[in-house]
């Protein structure tokens, strides 16, 4: 009652006046100061009850090992193998208690370990697949990611949580082809939750893909004019905020999110600005896509590098 309270003074107080205790009391108080702000005390705790040789049941490891992988305490102090050791002498293990050994590794960018857990077990479930999964993605293993998200697809039905870690290791490792692939094989429902709650992700592509499109264009002769970037500020910085305008950005979103061979059409309710202008007939040049952009004063056909307007508008 103490511990759910927040009084663990006085719950701490009660448990050392008690002449017996049992796993299910050691269990509790060292809940109790891991969900109260008190992590290294309750690590404490739970050496001194492996001193005092009360053998832990799967229900105290559970209790510990998130504190133990959330504060990254064993990871920091180099002990990421210490809680190995107490993770060997559960007696029982279930998947929720392999899964939180292999969360602890991966935390502490263990990475090698925290796989060989993983195959090691004779059965996981859509939480297992996918935090293994977060943990490579977490630390940018994109390669890693997709050939155990592609192994997970032919045995279950990812969630949003796993296409949120998929996505991520795309974004950090700059496999856009792959995340769009990715996004691309989602369901509807999944889209949904995904816009509610991984929008960053989506995002982050989506910026990638731009950069990646402004280099090819580049190439093919398209310089940036800074003449409409803001201004007082250092030219890297004017062409970056180029690179923000609307238009460029709905094109992209259009470019991944349609056909090749279909027309990409954009509106805009200002006037499209001169750098945008001559970026979209490079981008049409280069992708060989029919875009056609509605701007405050005319439409815009553009077309293998060309544009209907004759740069008139």
């Amino acid at each position: 009652m103490y511990s759910k309270s927040g009084a663990v003074d006085t719950a701490k107080r009660l448990f050392d006046e008690m002449p017996d205790r049992s796993v299910v009391t050691w269990t509790t108080m060292i809940g109790a100061l891991a969900q109260n702000g008190h992590p290294e005390e309750a690590l404490a705790l739970f050496r001194r009850m492996l001193e005092e040789r009360v053998r832990p049941n799967r229900a105290t490891f559970l209790t510990v090992m998130p504190c133990n992988a959330i504060m990254g305490m064993y990871s920091r102090c180099g002990k990421i193998e210490q809680a190995r050791k107490l993770f060997d002498g559960i007696a029982e293990k279930d998947l929720a208690s392999w899964s939180s050994m292999i969360e602890a590794y991966a935390r502490a960018d263990i990475l090698n370990s925290a796989r060989r857990i993983f195959d090691q077990m004779r059965e996981k479930n859509l939480v297992t697949w996918s935090i293994m999964i977060s943990g490579y993605g977490m630390h940018g293993r994109g390669v890693e990611v997709l050939e155990l998200f592609n192994r997970m697809k032919c045995l279950m039905k990812p969630d949003h949580i796993t296409f949120v870690s998929v996505l991520s290791a795309c974004s950090h490792a700059g496999l856009i082809d792959e995340g769009w692939q990715c996004f691309n094989s989602m369901t509807t429902d999944i889209r949904v939750l995904m816009r509610k709650r991984g929008v960053k992700k989506i995002a982050d592509l989506i910026y990638r893909e731009l950069e990646r499109l402004m280099d090819r264009i580049k190439e093919a002769g398209y310089v940036p004019n800074t003449n409409f970037a803001l201004h007082d500020v250092e030219e890297e910085t004017q062409v970056k905020s180029l690179y923000m305008h609307s238009e460029k950005l709905a094109i992209v979103f259009g470019l991944i999110n349609t056909r090749p061979e279909s027309t990409i059409r954009v509106h805009k309710n200002l006037r499209v600005c001169g750098d945008c202008h001559t970026a979209t007939k490079f981008i049409s040049k280069v992708t060989k896509r029919k875009i056609v952009m509605r701007d405050s004063h005319r439409f815009h056909h553009f077309s293998d590098g060309e544009c209907s307007c004759g740069d008139y508008w």
